[in-house]
C-alpha cells in the first residue's frame, strides 16, 4: 500500500500476486470516515459498501504522502 499526490496504490503480497494486478484509486474517489476502536474507514466511490479499515497511524501517513489529496483522519 502506498500513496502519492495522485492517489492510493494497492497491491497484493508478491507470493499471491499472479493474476492480481496492482490497483490505483485517485483521491477524488476516496473518502475517509472516523471509525470505531478498530481504526479509520476508507471508502471508495465505486464500491461505497466495502470499507477498508486501517489504523489511524497508517491513514495519517498516507494522508501526509498524499500532499493534501486525502483528508487527515485526525480532522475527520
Amino acid at each position: 500500500m502506498g500513496s502519492d499526490p495522485t492517489g492510493l496504490h494497492l497491491s497484493i503480497l508478491f507470493l499471491f500476486r499472479p493474476g492480481h494486478r496492482p490497483a490505483f484509486v485517485p483521491w477524488s474517489e476516496v473518502s475517509v470516515r472516523e471509525g470505531s476502536r478498530r481504526g479509520v474507514a476508507i471508502r471508495f466511490a465505486r464500491v461505497p459498501d466495502v470499507p477498508l479499515i486501517l489504523s489511524k497511524r497508517l491513514v495519517g501517513e498516507l494522508a501526509e504522502a498524499s500532499a493534501g489529496g486525502l483528508a487527515d483522519p485526525s480532522r475527520v
